[in-house]
């Protein structure tokens, strides 16, 4: 898989993840909350660490699927979701103009919108 689709899916799958724990919690905890009530909710079969916690909420790293399952369980993950819209957004190499189409936004907002969160991710390294 090229950078850019890996970099897609693991940003979709962080934008699921923080929608269900906002869901869950209503506001999402910290990554240690998170870790230790996966850690709870596994019985204690899953030790996920804070640090791999943190990096899922920010798409920086997809789960092995051990823990992807128990996400999916635990918080009603729809991965369907997911995976059929990386798969429309890289039926080509038109990326941009897909999310666009499938957000109603311009191409120019979807650049300029991940600038900006480039930017609030490179200031703020301890956000989700």
């Amino acid at each position: 898989m090229s950078t850019h689709k890996s970099y897609v899916l693991k940003n979709l799958f962080a934008l699921e993840l923080n929608a269900k724990l906002t869901v869950k919690y209503k506001n999402i905890p910290s990554a240690e909350k998170i870790a230790t009530d996966i850690r709870v909710s596994s019985d204690y079969k899953l030790d996920p660490h804070g640090q791999t916690v943190r990096k899922w909420l920010k798409g920086e790293t997809f789960p092995d699927l051990v823990n992807l399952a128990h996400l999916v369980d635990w918080l009603d993950l729809n991965m369907i979701h997911v995976f059929e819209t990386f798969k429309y957004l890289n039926r080509d190499n038109d990326g941009y103009r897909r999310m666009s189409d499938y957000c109603n936004v311009s191409v120019e907002d979807i650049k300029n919108l991940e600038m900006i969160l480039l930017k609030i991710k490179i200031s703020n390294p301890g956000l989700p």
